[in-house]
């Protein structure tokens, strides 16, 4: 799209019954379409484009940081009572033993599954890579706004308007 439009570049598509050559045909079949939004919604918008993620992605680090040293001690209690019972310093519980056994048998066999488990872990980096690829995209597509905003103050009408200072979509 051309910077100075101020049009989506987005075509919206029917599916209809239409009669070629004599023969009943589906085709897509463009239809209009306007996008209306209120003042309160594109500042809103404007807002989310601006807001800096730093806040919000230390908070999730902290949690994540918070339940993986959880998860580490809970599982560092396990393995002690199992050396324990293991060395006989402990009475065997055998409730205990089959709820550990129950925890065990939920996770993957890393012999059997170790391509699985690698494909997963693989999409699951790919996809975080992805995530913090895009983040990164959209804090320099704000700090674009903003100095696109900034020059349009200094030299009026040398850029042209931009979707976010002017964005008058009804």
């Amino acid at each position: 799209p051309r910077l100075e439009s101020k049009e989506l570049p987005i075509e919206i598509f029917e599916y209809e019954l239409h009669v070629v050559q004599d023969t009943p045909t589906m085709l897509f079949v463009p239809i209009p379409w306007q996008l209306e939004t209120l003042q309160a919604e594109q500042i809103a918008m404007e807002q989310v484009a601006k807001t800096s993620s730093s806040d919000a992605q230390s908070a999730l680090y902290e949690s994540l940081d918070s339940s993986l040293n959880t998860l580490t001690q809970r599982i560092n209690t396990m393995v002690t009572y199992l050396e324990k019972i293991q060395q006989n310093q402990l009475p065997i519980d055998y409730a205990i033993l089959r709820d550990v056994a129950a925890i065990a048998d939920k996770l993957p066999n890393f012999d059997s599954d170790s391509h699985l488990l690698h494909a997963d872990l693989s999409c699951d980096y790919n996809d975080a890579l992805t995530i913090s690829y895009l983040a990164a995209l959209t804090k320099q597509a704000s700090a674009l706004f903003d100095l696109t905003d900034k020059f349009n103050v200094i030299q009026p009408g040398s850029v042209g308007g931009g979707i976010h200072s002017s964005s008058k979509l009804a």
